[in-house]
């Protein structure tokens, strides 16, 4: 597990203190929000690793991809994937987006790469 910042689309690992810094006055860690019907689409960046123990080697994971039921804070969160890049956040955004606007059930193929 690590700490990282976001300068425009890079992310780069970073100490502590220059990360909490960075976290405190950071504005700019919102990916991508879609309102789709009466669900929101919401893609962050997270700032801190969670590829936690047990889910296997690979990249850090320091983006989310979540989907509520309504746009209202305090919503319960319908589904979850989680992501290595800025590329694979935007694109794992706009396919949530396209599953939840199909009405397909909220489950990723295999394949799909989401760490749901």
């Amino acid at each position: 597990m690590g700490q990282y910042i976001l300068e425009g689309r890079e992310v780069t690992r970073a100490p502590f203190e220059e990360w909490a810094v960075w976290f405190e006055h950071c504005r700019k860690r919102i990916v991508e929000q879609t309102v789709v019907g009466a669900r929101l689409v919401s893609t962050v960046f997270l700032g801190i690793d969670h590829r936690f123990p047990g889910m296997g080697e690979g990249a850090p994971l320091l983006f989310e991809t979540m989907v509520f039921d309504g746009p209202g804070a305090g919503s319960d969160a319908l589904f979850q994937a989680r992501w290595s890049t800025y590329a694979d956040a935007e694109a794992g955004h706009a396919y949530t987006v396209a599953l939840v606007g199909s009405g397909a059930p909220l489950v990723w193929p295999d394949d799909a790469g989401a760490d749901a």
